[in-house]
């Protein structure tokens, strides 16, 4: 309605692209998508590693910092896509 991409925009053609195995793509469409799905499958790893071993191991930092980080980073990009078009090259 307002001609702005939305921080949601692009997240199914991310989800498709990597379900296609264009993971780049993907990164180019959403990067919350390929982001969210890297940090998602870590946290899977560190339970199956509990779950086979007993031991605890930290594949993903678990850190606030980490979190405002990446956090910052994606909404940095949701702002910089509406204001530079280029960005948006595979819409």
């Amino acid at each position: 309605m307002t001609g702005y991409l939305c921080p949601g925009c692009g997240n199914t053609r991310a989800i498709l692209s990597i379900l296609h195995g264009h993971f780049l793509r993907a990164f180019a469409y959403n990067p919350t998508v390929p982001i969210l799905l890297l940090v998602g499958l870590g946290f899977y790893g560190e339970m199956v590693y509990f779950a086979i071993t007993g031991k605890h191991v930290h594949i993903v930092p678990q850190t606030w910092v980490l979190f405002y980080v990446v956090l910052g980073l994606i909404l940095a990009y949701d702002v910089l896509r509406n204001i530079f078009p280029v960005l948006t090259l595979c819409y």
